[in-house]
């Protein structure tokens, strides 16, 4: 299964539709060639035909869930991102005015470079760029972080590089959400139970591909098709949400410093 496809599910649709109807169509010649409308016969393939339909579905129900679960997964972990951003955020405003204001305006360029390694796509080059630029803002925060904890070494510098450690933390939480997908074998496995399948049904069928029975192969590719779509991070018609991340950088991190000197 080539990679291209699983990254373009409307042409893995496309094509597994025709490669299943193909399938059906040559088992109705075969069928016909061996006259599998004899009732021995007949029953004999069509057990094996009930079972491997019944597997086809075990394994797409099982698929299914692994995409879907991954496809949770990525997109909690943008919510988890913009909060961690934002808190850290919140804490560097009580940190000392010298350092609060770089380290604003850091954050600032870091959700852009988060946006941003979303909005790559499959484009290798830039997503390399965007993730070269957050780990060049995570050394110049941490450097800021370093400065910070040995002029004032109290509980609010620690707690403002607790959340920042956490940034961090999901910034590779997210890199490998997206890399993590379903295997290459699983893939093949289920195309070829799924070509099996469409071929034993169609040596069923002497007729051939009618209207009626072109529902099975066309539905088990738009099956495939949705479980791609799930489970391709940068393309396809399902995509995981980047609002918080936006939300997050409309409103600026955060509204204004927290004196805390100020008057109740």
């Amino acid at each position: 299964m080539p990679v291209f496809l699983l990254d373009h599910p409307v042409y893995l649709f496309m094509i597994l539709a025709i490669v299943f109807a193909a399938s059906f169509q040559l088992g109705s010649v075969e069928g016909r060639r061996y006259k599998i409308e004899d009732s021995e016969r007949r029953t004999q393939v069509s057990s094996v035909q009930t079972a491997l339909l019944a597997l086809v579905g075990l394994m797409l129900g099982f698929t299914f869930a692994m995409a879907l679960s991954r496809f949770d997964l990525r997109r909690q972990l943008v919510v988890d991102e913009a909060d961690s951003i934002g808190t850290t955020g919140l804490r560097a405003s009580l940190l000392p005015d010298k350092y609060r204001t770089e380290i604003d305006s850091i954050l600032r360029d870091y959700v852009t470079a988060r946006l941003d390694f979303f909005g790559a796509g499959n484009d290798p080059a830039r997503v390399t760029d965007s993730i070269r630029r957050s780990h060049q803002l995570q050394q110049r925060l941490w450097a800021d972080a370093e400065s910070v904890a040995r002029e004032r070494p109290d509980p609010i510098t620690a707690s403002f590089i607790q959340s920042f450690n956490q940034t961090i933390d999901m910034c590779e939480k997210r890199l490998d959400a997206l890399e993590n997908r379903i295997p290459m074998e699983v893939w093949w496995m289920l195309v070829l139970v799924a070509i099996a399948g469409c071929f034993l049904t169609g040596s069923l069928h002497s007729q051939g591909l009618t209207p009626a029975v072109l529902a099975l192969p066309v539905v088990l590719a738009a099956v495939l098709g949705l479980i791609a779509d799930l489970d391709s991070p940068r393309s396809g018609l399902i995509r995981v949400s980047q609002r918080s991340l936006m939300r997050l950088q409309q409103q600026h991190l955060y509204q204004g410093p927290v004196n805390l000197d100020a008057d109740d």
